[in-house]
């Protein structure tokens, strides 16, 4: 079975400075709720992921707080391993 991105997340501790950069470095618009977080769009007609970041409250310690979300390609059925 394939898979596709379809999210990327990552845990930041600077909300607001985090929508700013990743939506000037990728050209993405930003949805940012109350709840300490915010969703980056791709442009309309431009395929990609969508891009969620996590606000931590803390500041980041060693390597960088990330997790990709995959979504199974069209047509394609779970199959468990035996």
């Amino acid at each position: 079975m394939t898979a596709r991105v379809a999210q990327y997340t990552l845990d930041v501790s600077d909300l607001d400075r985090m929508a700013r950069f990743w939506s000037a470095a990728l050209g993405y618009t930003v949805s940012q709720g109350d709840d300490g977080n915010a969703k980056l769009y791709p442009p309309p007609g431009r395929p990609g992921p969508t891009v969620w970041l996590q606000g931590s409250g803390t500041p980041k310690r060693g390597k960088n707080r990330l997790h990709l979300d995959l979504v199974a390609d069209e047509g394609q059925t779970a199959r468990s391993s035996d």
